[in-house]
């Protein structure tokens, strides 16, 4: 693929996701549809132009639903860091056989 063609298939995408990403989520699959249509043939394999859509959208800080194919993303996202919430204490008074006023006995 040459510079130009990489350069075309980058702007026809963004300019799908800035259009998009104002109605919602970017859907990868409708992506593909339109950066096809506006290209015609593709000098590209579909899984580089899903990893494409993906990775331009992701850049730009949009939200992006996978409805093309998932095989296509580099790795797995890392999971975040479970977040500890500590000690959660309840209130004694008002429960039933804690000794405390229950005012709905």
């Amino acid at each position: 693929m040459k510079d130009y063609e990489s350069r075309l298939l980058e702007q026809l995408a963004d300019e799908y996701i800035r259009k998009q990403s104002k109605q919602g989520a970017v859907s990868v699959a409708g992506a593909m549809r339109a950066v096809l249509d506006a290209v015609g043939e593709c000098p590209v394999a579909a899984s580089e132009l899903e990893r494409l859509i993906v990775l331009r959208a992701l850049e730009n800080g949009h939200s992006v639903v996978l409805d093309g194919c998932i095989d296509c993303l580099p790795r797995p996202a890392p999971a975040a860091p479970a977040r500890r919430l500590g000690h959660v204490r309840m209130p004694r008074s008002g429960l039933p056989g804690s000794g405390g006023s229950n005012r709905y006995r």
